[in-house]
């Protein structure tokens, strides 16, 4: 942990990992001090809390700590943290267990949380890139409201994100990183009149969280959904539709710049004229429906 405003909701992290039978070694930087308490950290991680009071002992507490664990996860990494690691300065316990971690053989995670502006400098950028460019991966920031009442990129992620990124890094040859990824999810409807449509029961959980599970995984996932959707993620992007032939618009739009296609949506096999006005209880009505469009064999003919 560094010190950021976030920091508060790390405690609740630990519990969660915990909760999955993760293992917590907590490492708290001098400036965390100011946001949580050492001992209510221990206390959730029933592990001894690594503060800098510890950096110049005899055990080599850098390197045994480093040692023990299978991940490092920096959460909340502040602008000043992810300065040193970028820069390879070691001036605190922090900095020197992520220097001695063994990256080839292990997994580094930092989940930023900062201020808009910080987040935006060309040096934070910098950094970002020479970081991972070494194989880092990095989770978020969010997009929401901020500390001090502003809104925009920077808070730290949604800590349900934090733990699917953490079980997703035990897994080393899983790694979506630079890919770009198209989604469909949910059931299209296709209207009968102004307020009646056919549809199905599909609610797009699956095709959600397919477009989670990939971007943590280091993918740009661009998600075409009929149902909504909300994710401070800032690598998915969402386009709403609801028809078989809004969704057939919008993938044959998006196809030819993605690596991956995955179709989880529940599409229409049918559609039917739609009335102008509302259909009426006593009407003596037959609905004569026409397939929708296959979007799957239209999509063939563009890229294989």
């Amino acid at each position: 942990m560094s010190g950021s405003i976030s920091a508060y909701k790390i405690p609740e992290l630990i519990r969660l990992l915990k909760k999955k039978g993760i293992r917590v070694i907590p490492v708290l930087s001098k400036s965390a001090h100011q946001f949580v308490t050492p001992l209510s950290i221990e206390t959730l991680a029933e592990e001894k809390v690594w503060t800098d009071n510890d950096l110049m002992t005899s055990d080599m507490p850098h390197l045994t700590v480093s040692r023990q664990a299978d991940i490092m996860l920096t959460a909340p990494c502040s602008a000043n943290t992810l300065a040193k690691y970028s820069h390879g300065i070691a001036d605190s316990l922090l900095t020197n267990c992520f220097l001695s971690f063994k990256k080839h053989q292990k997994h580094q995670l930092i989940a930023p949380a900062m201020h808009t502006e910080m987040w935006d400098h060309p040096s934070t950028k910098q950094n970002v890139r020479q970081l991972k460019s070494q194989g880092i991966r990095f989770i978020g920031p969010g997009q929401g409201a901020l500390a001090c009442g502003d809104s925009g990129e920077g808070r730290l992620v949604d800590l349900n994100y934090l733990v699917n990124a953490i079980q997703l890094s035990q897994y080393p040859s899983f790694s979506l990183h630079g890919k770009s990824i198209l989604i469909t999810a949910g059931g299209t409807s296709e209207p009968l009149d102004p307020v009646r449509v056919i549809t199905n029961r599909s609610t797009g959980q699956l095709g959600h969280q397919l477009a989670i599970q990939s971007a943590l995984a280091g993918a740009n996932v661009q998600l075409i959904t009929t149902t909504p959707f909300e994710s401070d993620l800032p690598n998915i992007s969402v386009i709403s539709v609801t028809t078989a032939h809004q969704m057939s618009t919008a993938v044959n739009e998006k196809f030819t710049q993605c690596d991956r296609l995955y179709m989880v949506a529940a599409v229409s096999d049918f559609t039917h004229l739609k009335s102008k006005t509302k259909l009426r209880r006593q009407d003596n009505m037959t609905l004569t429906l026409t397939p929708t469009v296959d979007i799957l064999k239209k999509i063939t003919s563009i890229k294989t």
